[in-house]
């Protein structure tokens, strides 16, 4: 019985790293930058975009419009989620995506952080203000 419970005790939350390492393996490989240059139709000349090893665009083109309307692409494809959340945050709606208590909880978090810079802060007017 105690061999058993020694088992259970080890295994399942080593079964549960196991799986917790898996999930976080997937999580990064899916979420790799896309290295394949976008194809967006209306584009007046030749556009490259090359990547270094660690995913940083560099976007070539022909033109300026050609270049902004590539980059825009390549930011709305990176980073859709962060967008949608300054978006939100922008218009006040970020309590109808996560819910009232978080955004409290993340202006209190705010509100305690601005205090403690301005009575810790090492610009000495900052400090005097308070």
């Amino acid at each position: 019985m105690l061999a058993r419970r020694t088992r259970l005790l080890i295994g399942v939350p080593a079964g549960l790293l196991a799986g917790l390492a898996g999930l976080s393996v997937f999580l990064v490989v899916r979420n790799r930058p896309d290295r394949e240059a976008p194809r967006i139709p209306g584009l007046g000349g030749p556009v490259t975009v090359a990547l270094d090893d660690r995913g940083v665009p560099t976007v070539t083109a022909a033109s300026t419009l050609d270049a902004v309307r590539v980059q825009g692409y390549l930011t709305a494809r990176e980073r859709m989620f962060q967008l949608e959340l300054m978006r939100r945050m922008a218009g006040g709606e970020l309590a109808d995506s996560f819910g009232i208590r978080q955004t409290m909880a993340a202006g209190a978090i705010g509100f305690l952080l601005s205090t403690l810079w301005l009575v810790f802060s090492p610009v000495r007017r900052i400090r005097d203000f308070s």
